[in-house]
């Protein structure tokens, strides 16, 4: 079907802003590959979320072929769609059955923008997103083993303080053993002395124990808190980093949005502008029907074709296996019976259109019984002898050289 501008009617107006017109449509061409940009990460990340549950292992291309689909579903959509919604309000098609399509027509063209604006928005964070450096993220491991070796150091001190303090004290012991021994060879009375002794070392033994503890704990507090205060400060770098690439994405990803926003909008001005100046210069668009516009399409055609074309050999086939079917004697017999129908007779037998006699037919458009009767049927209708085909070319042939040679001879004898 061939579609076409007719000349403008109003020259002033359309020479006007003929000059605008294509730089518009240019631009608006731009700002749809623009916003259709904005559009395919969004839409990219959603599907690729919602696939990568179920089929993992192909999530990343149909991601890819659905955000294109849904790219060129919206972006194609709203290329027909709007033009036809500024016509119908310059054109104020509200009445009638423009009115069934006009609504339509306004509804969806709206859905689509309001589509749109959401995917380009949020697609051009997207997009800033994926392209914007990771914020730089200080490590917990080295300062954390740091921290643990620290701890560790404390307790081999409290080890080695404590198996010195043994060795100490049990070398005091041992000594005091020794010294009292031979006096309690001689006198018993030493006993409790060595005993008020060894209590008193074993009490000096659990006092320096206690003390190294407590240092020890001390030690191991005083890391704890350094540990505590170093994450602290470690963990606001991080988030002073992390919040500062945010601040980064929203910054730049809404100045996208913005931009794809004014495309969009520079989209909608220029077909706009486009319609308003043909409805100025009185320029309409007629559509002329070709030859096969309303036509079946090549598949019904070809579908049609192949389906006439088999019904054609089948039923040939069938009619000719009918053909060759031989008619029984019993047949003939058995139709007098009453449980069977008289009509069959038609079937099995016919009557000659020139003869009248019944014979039995071998296709279903045979009306003579014999050739005889077909020569003798068309020898009346004709009023002449019947010749074959073969036999009235050769005669045409002969009279016709007959004639041109009689013109000839007559030419001759003129001259």
């Amino acid at each position: 079907m061939k579609s076409y501008y007719t000349p403008p009617k109003n020259q002033q107006f359309f020479q006007n802003y003929y000059r605008l017109t294509p730089t518009l449509r240019l631009m608006g061409y731009l700002a749809q590959v623009i916003t259709a940009l904005a559009e395919i990460g969004i839409s990219y990340r959603l599907l690729l979320a919602s696939i990568q549950e179920v089929f993992p292992q192909h999530a990343i291309p149909a991601a890819i072929v659905g955000s294109v689909i849904v790219t060129i579903f919206l972006e194609v959509g709203l290329r027909k769609f709007l033009p036809f919604s500024f016509r119908a309000i310059l054109y104020r098609r509200f009445s009638g059955l423009h009115l069934l399509i006009s609504i339509p027509v306004l509804v969806i063209t709206v859905s689509l923008i309001v589509a749109l604006a959401y995917l380009s928005i949020q697609g051009s964070h997207e997009i800033i997103r994926q392209i914007a450096p990771e914020p730089v993220l200080l490590p917990e491991n080295s300062m954390l083993s740091r921290f643990e070796q620290d701890r560790q150091q404390i307790w081999m001190v409290w080890r080695g303080d404590s198996v010195l303090l043994e060795q100490k004290y049990g070398a005091l012991e041992r000594g005091v053993e020794a010294r009292y021994r031979r006096k309690m060879e001689q006198n018993n009375s030493y006993f409790i002395r060595k005993e008020t002794e060894l209590n008193t070392l074993q009490r000096r033994k659990l006092e320096a124990i206690l003390e190294a503890s407590k240092r020890r704990d001390e030690r191991l507090d005083q890391v704890d808190q350094e540990r505590k205060a170093a994450l602290e400060q470690l963990n606001l770098a991080n988030q002073a980093a992390v919040f500062s690439a945010t601040d980064r994405i929203n910054q730049y990803g809404g100045g996208l949005a913005w931009f794809t926003l004014i495309a969009m909008g520079v989209f909608i001005f220029s077909i706009g502008i486009e319609e308003v100046h043909r409805k100025g210069s009185g320029i309409t668009e007629v559509v002329i029907p070709g030859h096969y516009s309303f036509r079946p399409g090549l598949v019904d055609e070809l579908k049609w074709a192949v389906e006439n074309r088999l019904n054609y050999r089948l039923r040939a086939k069938i009619k000719e296996f009918e053909a060759l079917t031989p008619l029984l004697e019993e047949i003939e017999v058995n139709l007098k019976s009453d449980h069977l129908n008289p009509n069959a007779i038609k079937y099995y037998k016919k009557t000659c259109k020139q003869c009248g006699k019944l014979y039995q037919e071998r296709t279903t458009w045979q009306i003579f019984c014999c050739t005889n009767c077909r020569i003798a049927f068309h020898e009346s209708k004709q009023d002449r002898n019947y010749l074959s085909n073969r036999f009235y070319r050769a005669r045409e042939k002969k009279l016709n050289g007959m004639k041109l040679s009689t013109e000839l001879f007559e030419g001759v004898n003129e001259e």
